[in-house]
């Protein structure tokens, strides 16, 4: 019946046009196959005829293969789902648990199953520490491409640094090259497809032991928190796009999209997207459906509030040679500011189809949405 559906009265060479089950053509006690027809005869250009092509699958085979399921997908059905952290969800890791988890380099470029343990924290907290990095460009490139291709971005063809700029050379076209305080947010929120993981390596620490410590907040559990205190709110950046930009003397990004994008077919959260300092106006006259005083007044301050409760933070300061990686899809990061212009960090960005691909080549989950 199958094959009948499939079958093309046309006799395309690709169609399946008749089937049956035996032993092989040239021995009869040949381990029994089904054969498939593929088409029926077709008239060349010459004049000659070629015969539809016949392909024998080994019902051993088929058995093996029928209704097989991927490593990944097994893995899908027996992994636990993403952990969430911070607030109501439970205290945030502190500086000593964070640097615990910390795998290290040598075996992380060597060992596929230390290179999975790290995949797979990405996925259940959102980051991983890698201890051990070497401190240089080339170092922090290998480190990264372990995983997968690093993406080019307005800022640089792949590896970028965050050293401090001198201000009177204007050069400053991001708070990221200065030593005030970040707010937490997700990079990159004025491209479609945002980067999926972020890297930032150690190159050298901040000398002020007061600032200059790296700050996380699980966009998730803002998001499950808002769900569970101000539906409304939640509502609101689920269904609303709001517009981003990143405006630089070369380049004009700008892009209008959900907050929080929420698969609606499956109900995961796929994504949480917020920085506020990227973040464009809202027109009237472009978003005549945004109540503008609710927005201002109510939506925008209980998420930016929600993002800087200190209890949804966990903080660690990087030493020489950490690397610290983050889906950029889901944990916010910030920085405490510092005094001097010691601290850099060296890093780059990933889309998520590198991420995906490497875990199903190590045989793991790869989805890091979460149900919503």
């Amino acid at each position: 019946d199958s094959l009948g559906m499939l079958r093309d009265d046309g006799g395309l060479a690709c169609t399946p046009y008749a089937a049956w089950v035996g032993g092989d053509q040239d021995d009869a006690g040949a381990a029994c196959k089904v054969w498939v027809r593929w088409g029926a005869a077709m008239d060349l250009h010459d004049g000659s005829t070629q015969a539809p092509a016949v392909t024998g699958f080994p019902t051993q085979w088929l058995e093996e293969h029928a209704d097989a399921k991927t490593d990944a997908e097994t893995e899908t059905e027996t992994d636990a789902e993403p952990e969430l952290w911070g607030g109501s969800f439970g205290a945030a890791p502190t500086d000593e648990e964070i640097r615990a988890r910390a795998l290290h380099a040598g075996e992380f470029m060597a060992d596929d199953a230390v290179l999975a343990e790290a995949l797979r924290q990405l996925r259940v907290t959102g980051f991983c520490l890698v201890d051990g990095v070497e401190r240089t460009q080339a170092g922090t490139t290998a480190h990264i491409e372990r995983i997968g291709q690093m993406r080019r971005t307005v800022y640089s063809d792949g590896i970028w640094d965050t050293a401090v700029r001198d201000p009177e050379a204007d050069e400053i076209f991001d708070t990221a090259y200065t030593n005030m305080e970040l707010k937490p947010h997700t990079d990159c929120t004025y491209y479609r497809d945002t980067p999926a993981l972020q890297f930032f390596n150690c190159e050298h620490p901040s000398m002020d032991k007061a600032g200059g410590q790296t700050v996380l907040v699980d966009g998730f559990a803002v998001a499950a928190s808002l769900r569970d205190t101000d539906r409304d709110v939640f509502d609101f950046f689920c269904r609303t796009p709001l517009p981003f930009h990143c405006i630089e003397p070369d380049a004009h990004l700008e892009v209008l999209t959900p907050v929080f994008d929420v698969d609606q077919n499956t109900g995961r959260l796929r994504q949480f997207r917020m920085n506020n300092d990227d973040r464009a106006p809202l027109h009237p006259h472009k978003h005549p459906d945004v109540d503008m005083d609710l927005f201002y007044q109510r939506h925008l301050p209980v998420l930016l509030e929600r993002t800087r409760d200190l209890s949804m933070a966990a903080e660690v300061r990087l030493d020489p040679g950490m690397m610290l990686i983050i889906n950029n899809h889901r944990v916010m990061h910030g920085r405490r500011a510092f005094k001097g212009s010691t601290r850099n960090m060296i890093g780059g960005y990933m889309n998520l189809d590198e991420y995906e691909s490497r875990c199903r080549l190590l045989g793991i989950n790869s989805d890091i949405s979460f149900a919503i």
